[in-house]
């Protein structure tokens, strides 16, 4: 994962200095699937003859909880958990068959799913 990215709305309830909230949105992320063989069977069959490579903007949702705790009037602290999933991709497993003297080309579909678990904490500053 090259980079990613999140648009989340929370809501929740607040108790004294404390909020404890839920959150959910859209995610976005540059994901790359690479890959390749190591030489097998005592390399008869070279390195790099089975491969894959597929990368592309992805989007998916994201949902979680949290906490955010008032230190001062201009300080807060700040938990939170999220899981996003991305949509599926397939893309092609390629047989490079021409290195063993034969024909190349697709060998097989690969389904890729993505997903990412988050924990972060922080101190927010308010201006």
């Amino acid at each position: 994962m090259d980079w990613y990215g999140a648009i989340k709305l929370r809501t929740g309830f607040a108790f004294d200095n404390m909020l404890l909230y839920l959150t959910g949105g859209m995610a976005f992320a540059s994901i790359e699937h690479t890959g390749s063989n190591p030489a097998l069977l005592g390399g008869i069959i070279p390195a790099g003859v089975i491969n894959f490579n597929d990368s592309d903007t992805r989007w998916g949702w994201v949902v979680g909880a949290g906490t955010e705790y008032a230190l001062t009037n201009r300080i807060t602290w700040k938990s939170e958990a999220t899981y996003t999933r991305f949509e599926d991709q397939n893309f092609s497993l390629n047989l490079n068959a021409a290195a063993l003297g034969g024909p190349s080309g697709a060998l097989a579909t690969i389904n890729a799913m993505d997903e990412v678990w988050r924990i972060t904490t922080g101190l927010n500053f308010k201006f």
